[in-house]
């Protein structure tokens, strides 16, 4: 589940860490309950371990056929097989596992239905959050300002800075300036001299090295962008990210304020939208989200989010 987040198929959850020793030793208490109400379910619903043959059969026949679907992948492009070894193994392999799979699909009736039942819900929340987050992503890109622009209406302005603090913007685009730092009441009310975009990017490998983890570009004489690249089993915190900026001087030591953006969705009538019902889902399970604030281990006395309206 931590890795699902990690590679965006899920919404942010909390996660408990029970080791100081192994970063993978984790507690999360979303999972947890849901797997103690699905195991009461299904104690009521079969009674008995025999009657649940049925529903085991087809759970461990499908994951051998996933298995050697992903074997013949990785003997290609990851151990670098010729196509002919990784592929042929691999079909020897699916036809073993497809008469595995003739021999329970006759069963669904008797109880295989429950893990495909299963799959198909894991896998429509999974396909719903990543759909959802691609479509906000690119409507955040849509409101970002170009450099150029930024530099010509923000600059005449320097002389009226109020603020000599660092002031810290969360974005999901590494590119272009964020509409927050942009945003006509921050313009007018508060203009700092020091600003940091920090921008977290999760890359599909499992951990990225702390001395690789950071990337600095000044992208304007009073502007850091960072990029933090973590993980999909590792977990950011604004910490750390600090930690692994080391002697740099950002002003990441005496931040003022943390700002955010924070979306509102609302139905796009154009074509090829978001369906009512996948937005419907992708929606609660964003309220349902572990706050960023709380993600990252953010001040909340110094956090800022600034409401947008963003059309799914």
């Amino acid at each position: 589940t931590q890795e699902a987040v990690q590679l965006g198929y899920l919404p942010r959850l909390r996660v408990l860490h029970t080791s100081s020793e192994r970063a993978g030793q984790i507690f999360i208490p979303a999972v947890n309950v849901m797997l103690a109400c699905a195991c009461i379910a299904v104690v009521l619903g079969f009674r008995s371990s025999e009657r649940l043959g049925s529903a085991y059969g087809l759970a461990v026949t499908v994951t051998m056929l996933a298995t050697s679907f992903a074997f013949g992948q990785v003997a290609r492009l990851r151990f670098k097989w010729p196509p002919l070894a990784a592929y042929g193994l691999s079909v020897v392999f699916l036809g073993v596992d497809l008469a595995f799979l003739a021999g329970n699909i006759v069963k669904v009736m008797d109880g295989a239905w429950v893990p495909a039942s299963i799959a198909f819900v894991v896998f429509t929340l999974f396909v719903t959050w990543e759909s959802g987050r691609r479509r906000v992503a690119a409507a955040f890109a849509k409101l970002q300002a170009p450099l150029d622009v930024y530099e010509r209406e923000e600059y005449p302005r320097r002389a009226a800075r109020l603020s000599p603090e660092t002031a810290v913007f969360l974005t999901t685009d590494s590119e272009g300036i964020p509409f927050v730092l942009h945003h006509a009441w921050l313009s007018t009310h508060v203009l700092h001299d020091n600003i940091v975009i920090i921008t977290i990017a999760h890359e599909r490998r499992p951990t990225i090295r702390k001395e690789d983890r950071i990337v600095f570009e000044q992208v304007a004489p009073d502007v850091t962008r960072i990029v933090a690249r973590y993980g999909y089993m590792q977990l950011p915190s604004i910490g750390d990210i600090i930690d692994c900026c080391g002697e740099k001087p950002l002003g990441l030591d005496a931040v003022s304020a943390y700002y955010l953006p924070h979306p509102r969705l609302v139905r796009d009538l154009a074509r090829g939208a978001m369906p009512g019902w996948q937005r419907f889902v992708y929606a609660f399970m964003a309220r349902n989200a572990t706050p960023l604030t709380e993600s990252l281990g953010l001040p909340v006395e110094s956090t800022i989010e600034f409401g947008v309206r963003i059309s799914v």
